[in-house]
């Protein structure tokens, strides 16, 4: 498991939402302490955010998340994450958020034998608080 702790941004246009956050994550555990950046785009189609649900701070819908993260043991390990996935918003301004997603994972790093490049399915659960500058 990797824990990460992400800063961000979104804007909406009518039902799609953009987003972009950088942050720091601890991989594997936090007893390894192997720190490393984190960066990781998000888009989503809000199904559910009719002006009515919008007054009551309900949005969900489904969408794509893509995230990639790099540290340095001995070398430098490389991954990197799409998902399908989906989100919920409760709030007005200050919104709870959850995300999900499954997804493959890329992972790559140099060995004395060159360039190697796996792949393997992951996934992504996400809790958090966002605040809405504009509703």
């Amino acid at each position: 498991m990797d824990y990460f702790w992400n800063l961000g941004v979104k804007t909406r246009k009518k039902y799609f939402e953009i987003g972009l956050e950088t942050g720091i994550g601890v991989e594997k555990t936090l007893f390894q302490q192997t720190f490393s950046p984190h960066i990781e785009i998000t888009t989503f189609y809000n199904i559910i955010q009719q002006e009515v649900n919008r007054k009551n701070g309900i949005v969900f819908g489904p969408g794509l998340i893509l995230s990639g993260t790099t540290y340095k043991i001995q070398t430098p390990i490389r991954y990197g994450d799409v998902f399908l996935g989906y989100h919920l918003c409760l709030g007005r301004k200050l919104k709870f958020f959850h995300q999900g997603g499954y997804g493959i994972m890329f992972e790559s790093f140099n060995s004395n034998e060159g360039k190697v490049v796996s792949r393997a399915y992951n996934y992504c659960f996400k809790i958090g608080l966002s605040y809405a500058m504009h509703i």
